[in-house]
């Protein structure tokens, strides 16, 4: 299960469409001065060297964000834009920021974060980077777990992005458990769960959907650059639960754009579903 290395697709196809969900629904949560919990379950080491042995056996930054940057880059959200342009200027693209270093970057005064994090030379590497600032904690451990500990948060104001690595059958039943235990302790929280396009997504999605009922809505985003079938991964979604408005007015605008750059094959494109 501590296999998983996201060196190797750091930036990808995938990254993409996460990156630009997870940017553009705390941008719309930050317009509220209220403070926010930000809550990342899988947080991995935070900033990734595209230059990397792992970056460089898979190409997938190259043929992910690798795509857009720096010719297409004013198809992303803003923050996300701006993160890469801090790392790497308007020059190629050296270090990728993961989802806890986009995150950390956009953290306001007011807002807590909360990452976690199991493997632990993937730890090192992110306490190494995050373990002294205010504001900021760092859970060696078990992400699922620290559900019930941080939730809810006194501020009643938060996000939590959840994206394992689906390697193991246990992962798609833990993350259908952790929606519904949001959705219990912290109605009001906005959830995003990353989840690849796989046959076991849809008993996934099955129990996410069975979530948006009494009030809670959610919508699922798809991204595809190619039909299924062969080697690696033809596409991936995010499932967000209590979604911040015209988040996915903003998404229908500019994802069909950015799925036409990233396609490899027949099959490509973007989908998004309303759901509640």
């Amino acid at each position: 299960m501590l296999s998983y290395r996201h060196s190797y697709h750091a930036g990808n196809h995938a990254d993409v469409l996460k990156h630009s969900v997870l940017t553009l629904c705390l941008e719309a949560l930050q317009r509220k001065p209220g403070p926010l919990l930000l809550l990342d379950t899988h947080a991995g080491r935070g900033l990734y060297d595209l230059d990397s042995a792992p970056a460089r056996q898979t190409g997938e930054a190259q043929a992910g964000i690798g795509r857009l940057w720096p010719q297409h880059a004013a198809l992303l959200p803003a923050s996300y834009r701006e993160a890469l342009r801090e790392y790497n200027g308007d020059g190629p693209l050296r270090r990728y920021p993961g989802s806890c270093a986009l995150l950390a970057r956009a953290r306001r005064k007011q807002d807590h974060a909360l990452f976690c994090e199991r493997h632990r030379e993937e730890y090192a590497a992110l306490e190494a980077r995050y373990g002294e600032r205010r504001g900021l904690r760092l859970h060696a451990g078990d992400g699922y777990a620290q559900l019930k500990a941080a939730l809810p948060p006194a501020s009643g104001r938060g996000l939590v992005l959840i994206d394992p690595s689906y390697e193991t059958e246990a992962d798609w039943r833990a993350v259908a458990s952790a929606g519904q235990l949001l959705r219990k302790r912290f109605r009001a929280g906005v959830l995003l769960v990353w989840y690849p396009l796989l046959p076991p997504a849809r008993t996934l999605l099955g129990a996410l959907r069975a979530l948006c009922t009494q009030g809670v809505s959610g919508w699922q985003a798809e991204l595809t650059i190619r039909l299924p079938g062969g080697p690696g991964l033809a596409g991936s979604g995010m499932f967000v639960l209590n979604p911040p408005w015209q988040v996915d007015t903003l998404l229908q605008a500019e994802m069909p754009k950015i799925a036409a750059q990233l396609a490899l094959a027949p099959g490509a494109g973007f989908r998004l579903q309303q759901h509640g």
